[in-house]
């Protein structure tokens, strides 16, 4: 019986930009399985097939996310042209203000146009100009009894990868891992965008109907698997603690943002400008420290925005007191 080990790399094949934590996840994990042997596989949305992927699709990445080689052509369209395609360019062309402004509403119905156009690029290619598939060449991704597909990236977008290795599991008898950082748009929806807990509670519902087993980064994130599968009546699945670590090796070249003054000391807070980050905290310690005449450190946050952010970052920006004091660093 075959005991191979496939891991899902269908974030890399549409991904663009820098990659955030779940990219960062696929790509630490493909990279030390690739040591162990591991193949690699993704969901050909075009030609609704898994289909094998070489690891240099990982390779040509650094650990975040820049493509090391600029001039390689990306073979996906990218959900901004395909958007222009559908709806039109009016937003594309207004002024960077104008689209700056925009912006939080554009951001909030991101998740809704992606889910909607995976569902038409499915019944009709013709409308959103989809050429004949990128990766028609590839091989079929063959997986056989015994073997373990590996999911870990955002499938909740589009369930389509998890239902094609559910019909592989049905007529092949291979084994499917489902990988999940936490369940929180479940249980705490209000710290996401609207129709987010739409799409993830049915995929949270069919990946633990179908999964042989379950990793998760916390003993947090298990106990709210084991409560959702008492409450919606599923059989639990095996689930095992997988810690994250982090790779502090790097080959850039560290240097101080032009923000700091020379040896200036700070406090670093890392991780998307999100509130469920709760920065709006760090906000209310300094304007607390304030009143109370004590001189706090600069606070540094280093990372791209996320959800629900829009207050939150006009108060520290335009706050007198404040926008000195705390300095957000993005892409």
């Amino acid at each position: 019986m075959s005991k191979q080990l496939w891991v899902d790399l269908t974030d890399m094949l549409i991904w663009r930009g820098h990659f955030t934590g779940i990219q960062r996840v696929t790509y630490e994990y493909a990279s030390r399985f690739y040591k162990d042997g591991a193949k690699f596989f993704a969901y050909d949305a075009v030609d609704g097939r898994l289909i094998e992927v070489p690891f240099s699709l990982v390779e040509q990445y650094d650990e975040m996310g820049t493509k090391l080689d600029p001039k390689t052509p990306t073979s996906r369209t990218t959900l901004k042209k395909r958007m222009r395609t559908v709806i039109g360019t009016p937003y594309y062309k207004l002024s960077p203000q104008k689209q700056a402004a925009l912006r939080p509403y554009v951001d909030v119905t991101n998740h809704t146009v992606r889910s909607i156009l995976h569902q038409v690029s499915k019944r009709n290619n013709k409308l959103l100009h989809v050429r004949a598939s990128p990766y028609a060449s590839y091989p079929t991704a063959e997986m056989n009894r015994g073997d373990t597909a590996v999911l870990i990236g955002a499938s909740w977008n589009d369930s389509s990868v998890l239902d094609a290795l559910i019909e592989s599991k049905q007529s092949s008898g291979i084994r499917i891992s489902q990988h999940m950082n936490d369940i929180l748009p479940i249980y705490q929806p209000q710290l996401f965008s609207d129709e987010l807990p739409g799409l993830f509670t049915p995929y949270v519902t069919k990946a633990l109907r179908n999964a042989d087993i379950v990793t998760v980064i916390s003993e947090a994130t298990r106990r709210d698997i084991v409560t959702f599968c008492e409450e919606h009546d599923i059989a639990l699945p095996r689930i095992e603690v997988v810690r994250l670590g982090d790779n502090p090796q790097t080959d850039i070249a560290a240097k101080r943002p032009t923000a700091f003054r020379s040896n200036e000391a700070f406090v670093l807070a890392v991780g998307t400008f999100e509130v469920r980050k709760n920065y709006l905290l760090l906000y209310q310690s300094v304007k607390l420290a304030q009143i109370e005449e004590k001189e706090l450190p600069t606070i540094v946050i280093a990372g791209r925005k996320g959800w629900l952010t829009e207050d939150v970052r006009h108060m520290i920006s335009l706050d007198p007191h404040v926008k000195e004091k705390i300095i957000w660093l993005s892409d």
